[in-house]
């Protein structure tokens, strides 16, 4: 599941692009302040930066040289800039790729969903599903099914199974899937998260012998096979 920075220049300039975003399945976190922007990038794993700029000198030296050092995240550029000496220098300064302003919505989209792939490209495991035992994400339709049968999830139960089933057996804290699907200015209690797990678990897991989505007390929660496990 892809979680995404977006870096305002102005405050509330990307506000629409956020709420568009979460609405089309990613997890979006917004700023508009440069040093709290690299702080996050540093401290947060994104799939793709959407930087917003009115300098692209300005850029590099407070947002794209910092978070490069530290990362090696697919940046796109957002600017006004409309010659193509302007656009080559925002390419020069160390981003992946540059949207004009004013922009199509559907076409800061399909930048995202190809600057997507091209991290896919350059090495991770391009899948067109998450699978464990009878249960199935597929990610390109995002239809969930188990057994063959159709579960519909709301985007947040979503979203939690894509990171369940991305690191299946592995015991994930309440604290990381906080992090991971939920935004950063979420600061609601753990219970959200146990409250939401346990909605998915229902959808999930009911009607099945073999229960995949299990708590590990005091440590969080995992998905895996026990039954398969054991044969």
């Amino acid at each position: 599941m892809a979680r995404l920075l977006l870096v305002e220049a102005v405050r509330g300039s990307l506000e629409y692009v956020k709420n568009a975003l979460h609405a089309d399945g990613f997890v979006v976190d917004i700023e508009s302040d440069p040093a709290r922007a690299v702080s996050f990038a540093k401290a947060i794993e994104y799939s793709l930066i959407v930087l917003e700029v009115d300098s692209v000198s300005m850029a590099r030296d407070r947002m794209i040289d910092p978070v490069r050092r530290s990362d090696t995240c697919h940046i796109l550029i957002i600017t006004a800039k409309d010659t193509v000496e302007e656009r080559v220098e925002a390419l020069s300064t160390g981003a992946d790729d540059v949207l004009q302003k004013p922009f199509v919505y559907a076409e800061l989209v399909a930048r995202i969903q190809a600057g997507l792939r091209r991290n896919v490209a350059a090495g991770e495991i391009c899948r067109s599903s998450l699978r464990l035992a009878d249960l199935e994400l597929n990610l390109t339709s995002r239809r969930v099914t188990r057994g063959g049968a159709l579960i519909e999830l709301t985007l947040r139960e979503y979203q939690l199974l894509s990171v369940l089933l991305e690191r299946k057996n592995a015991v994930l804290s309440r604290e990381f899937l906080t992090q991971q699907v939920w935004d950063a200015s979420f600061n609601g209690s753990s219970k959200v998260v146990d409250v939401a797990v346990s909605r998915l678990r229902s959808k999930i897991d009911d009607n099945h012998s073999a229960k995949l989505l299990q708590t590990v007390r005091g440590v969080g929660y995992t998905l895996r096979d026990d039954h398969r496990a054991g044969m």
